[in-house]
């Protein structure tokens, strides 16, 4: 409930502070770490997890996602001294 719900996080600071170092240690050392950090002082969970979801559901991931997509798919062409065999192995394989 702490994660999706204000008001409950607000009545329950305690468990909302365990969600908070939750998020934390979840997220240490990885991508996404800065975006927990940034409710450190107040330690809040459910502030932590809304960030969060706003930045793997958000324009800025999505964006990422689109370029990374489209990086891969130009090394996916086909050019015409390429051979196709092995030009299909490698797309099926990756």
């Amino acid at each position: 409930m702490v994660l999706t719900n204000w008001e409950y996080a607000s009545r329950n600071p305690q468990l909302n502070r365990i969600v908070y170092s939750q998020l934390s240690v979840a997220t240490s050392g990885g991508t996404a770490y800065h975006i927990v950090k940034q409710h450190e002082d107040g330690k809040d969970g459910h502030d932590a997890w809304k960030s969060l979801i706003e930045w793997y559901d958000g324009d800025v991931m999505n964006s990422e996602t689109a370029d990374a997509i489209r990086s891969r798919l130009e090394n996916y062409k086909l050019g015409s001294t390429d051979d196709a065999a092995q030009y299909i192995n490698n797309f099926l394989t990756s």
